[in-house]
């Protein structure tokens, strides 16, 4: 039996994973700080798992807690702080020999007085703020000095009530590795390229690419990301780290252990790669010798994989009544689905920072020019308003 802690989000993808293969499981929530809710604990030690997963990055802090209660595989407690402080984690990775982009956690909490304060030794503009939460929300804040930082902090409580995360800009052409780890071994199962545009002081994330082939300075990831996760004791589970290519080489943003993002669709993972990161997790701890095959393997994907976080146009107005570029989407090379779109009537957003989803397209093919060429189109209609119609 597994304990999957906070199946949210993507953690929800890891959840249906374990219900097709047919595994005894029970979900455990907790309440943020690290406390399971109800009598879930209780019942969960009962019960005698075989492992505790963190199946959202909510849920790393009590697995790892549940964990070594029971004597089970766990992370690194030495490393514990590390791996939830950014500027600690800094410290250590690049005590191991790492570059690293500096970085700090912030707190965001509405109940500080005087509110959102920023690190006093922080001296590096422009900078980025992100939000610090497992939903992935896509978009950023780019800031010029403190005074505009505190105001942005601010204005991103709603999406990451709890912390967010200041950073060097990294600009476009950032990556994010995404692995699953089995005592240690370390399998790197997608590495994304992110899109991203600055509009009004507003970063977004357009499409995210999940590479078929590697270059020779982005194959450096599959070596420096298994020591990221050894330098910070991450030995088990999923984990993401954000790099960017820097002119020496690659510079990490920062690692979260536990499975992370937004839910997304497993068809077009299969399609392009024979797994989605959820299934993967699921296939260490139900079949690890399957995974221990999967060890010995290059990193090589027979297609790649685009997914585009679909927006309507900026100053858009009224409720959506019209989705008049569905089908001229729908017709272009290397289509292969179209996710959560909203309803109709859905009002257009009235903040640049809203997370609401406009749905996501697939794009799945074995030519990466073809599928950039396509995200390109796609941006091209959401941009001049062709993709969706809105009517007061």
């Amino acid at each position: 039996m597994f304990v999957l802690v906070d199946p949210v989000f993507s953690g929800a993808d890891l959840a249906r994973a374990f219900k097709e293969l047919g595994a005894d499981w029970m979900p455990l929530y907790t309440d943020g700080p690290g406390r399971a809710t109800g009598g879930g604990a209780a019942v969960a030690v009962e019960r005698k798992p075989a492992s505790v997963v963190a199946a959202s990055r909510f849920g790393t802090e009590y697995a790892e807690r549940l964990a070594a209660e029971l004597g089970l595989p766990q992370q690194d407690p030495r490393q514990a702080v590390a791996r939830r402080n950014l500027a600690r984690m800094g410290q250590t990775l690049r005590a191991a020999g790492i570059p690293t982009v500096q970085g700090a956690s912030l707190t965001t909490d509405t109940a500080a007085e005087p509110g959102p304060t920023l690190p006093a030794a922080w001296d590096t503009w422009p900078a980025v703020l992100r939000p610090d939460s497992a939903a992935d929300a896509g978009v950023a804040v780019e800031v010029q000095d403190a005074e505009r930082a505190g105001h942005a902090l601010t204005a991103l409580r709603a999406l990451a009530p709890t912390a967010a995360l200041l950073h060097m800009s990294a600009g476009d052409g950032t990556y994010q590795v995404h692995t699953v780890s089995s005592a240690g071994r370390h399998l790197v199962a997608e590495v994304q390229r992110h899109h991203e545009t600055v509009a009004d002081g507003v970063i977004r994330r357009r499409h995210s690419e999940s590479l078929a082939g590697l270059s020779e300075p982005e194959r450096r990831f599959l070596t420096v990301v298994p020591d990221c996760l050894d330098a910070l004791g991450i030995r088990e589970g999923a984990a993401v780290t954000e790099l960017r290519l820097g002119p020496d080489g690659p510079e990490v943003v920062r690692v979260r252990s536990g499975l992370d993002g937004p839910r997304g669709s497993d068809d077009p993972y299969f399609a392009a790669f024979g797994f989605t990161r959820a299934h993967l997790l699921a296939e260490s701890l139900l079949h690890p010798d399957r995974f221990e095959q999967r060890l010995t393997r290059n990193f090589t994907r027979p297609r790649a994989l685009i997914r585009i976080d679909l927006r309507p146009p900026q100053g858009a107005y009224g409720r959506l009544s019209a989705i008049p570029g569905l089908n001229r989407l729908r017709r272009l090379p290397g289509f292969h689905s179209v996710t959560s779109l909203p309803s109709f009537g859905t009002p257009a957003p009235t903040d640049a920072l809203s997370p609401l989803s406009w749905g996501a397209a697939y794009f799945v093919h074995e030519d990466e020019s073809l599928l950039r060429s396509a995200a390109a189109v796609v941006h091209a209609m959401e941009d001049t308003g062709d993709l969706f119609t809105f009517s007061s």
